[in-house]
């Protein structure tokens, strides 16, 4: 007997989802969060949800995920917006304290 695994696949979000991705980086960008300081992945669970992760800091170490419906990423809706703005604050304090890490003598 042979074991069927499903494996998961993680695409760039750009390619998953180019409406979602855009709205993030456009969003992260009003934070003065560039887009190189990111990497934006995207999973799809089955077929109406789709598992948005966005990477940051050092080495891309630091993580936020969700899970969001494809009806929610195509009216961005405020669960969408609500993501993106703690991820932006998340974000902004860990690229803060890696800066401040970096220049300390």
């Amino acid at each position: 007997m042979s074991k069927v695994r499903k494996q998961t696949i993680k695409k760039d979000l750009r390619i998953l989802s180019p409406k979602l991705y855009h709205f993030i980086v456009n969003e992260l960008a009003e934070h003065h969060i560039h887009a190189y300081d990111l990497l934006l992945n995207g999973q799809k669970k089955d077929t109406e949800t789709i598992e948005v992760t966005i990477r940051f800091g050092d080495g891309f170490a630091q993580a936020a995920t969700e899970s969001f419906s494809l009806e929610a990423i195509e009216s961005l809706s405020s669960e969408v917006s609500e993501f993106v703005k703690s991820t932006a604050e998340t974000c902004q304090e860990t690229l803060k304290a890696d800066y401040f890490k970096r220049m300390a003598p």
